[in-house]
């Protein structure tokens, strides 16, 4: 496909991360445009939405659909990666790593949840390796992530910065 092999293991990582680069690329045009500042609004506050005339019900169902196609994509490419998915693929102790990956990045922040996996990833592998306490290692990364960083780390850097007005005056993207 566009000359890749993405039956190789190289090209097939470059051809994830192209693909992950658009749909970041497009989810972020949403975001800032007059749909995702619906969908923003819908998600503060869906009786005030409502109440200036937005159609909370309509936007809702466009929001799982398209989140919906998000998901079925990823599911796509991890299905490609690993050749076969199987209900033990499905597991809990995976869906927990995803939701775990979110909330540690930071659920209301663009980039929180591509950074959580980030985040999520390099500890993984590089803290706890091929370790059979696997499911006890994300028990306390959900821990101390919700009760220490409830907002993530996102969350917890935009707090340094209001705290350490030398940081605060770094430039930075648009904040909601």
């Amino acid at each position: 496909m566009f000359g890749f092999n993405i039956a190789s293991n190289n090209d097939f990582w470059i051809y994830t991360i192209v693909v992950i680069a658009v749909v970041m690329g497009v989810l972020r045009r949403i975001n800032l445009s007059s749909f995702g500042a619906s969908l923003n609004a819908i998600r503060d506050d869906p009786v005030k939405a409502a109440s200036i005339g937005l159609p909370v019900k309509g936007l809702r169902l466009a929001a799982f659909t398209l989140s919906g196609a998000v998901a079925g994509l990823a599911g796509a490419l991890f299905a490609q990666q690993g050749g076969i998915v199987t209900p033990d693929t499905l597991s809990f102790t995976f869906s927990g790593q995803i939701i775990i990956m979110a909330l540690l990045g930071g659920m209301y922040r663009f980039w929180g949840p591509a950074i959580g996996a980030l985040i999520f990833q390099l500890l993984s592998t590089a803290v706890f390796g091929n370790s059979s306490n696997g499911t006890l290692y994300l028990g306390i990364i959900l821990l101390v992530v919700v009760l220490v960083f409830p907002k993530g780390v996102l969350g917890l850097l935009e707090r340094l910065t209001n705290r350490f007005p030398v940081l605060a005056r770094l430039p930075r993207g648009r904040r909601r």
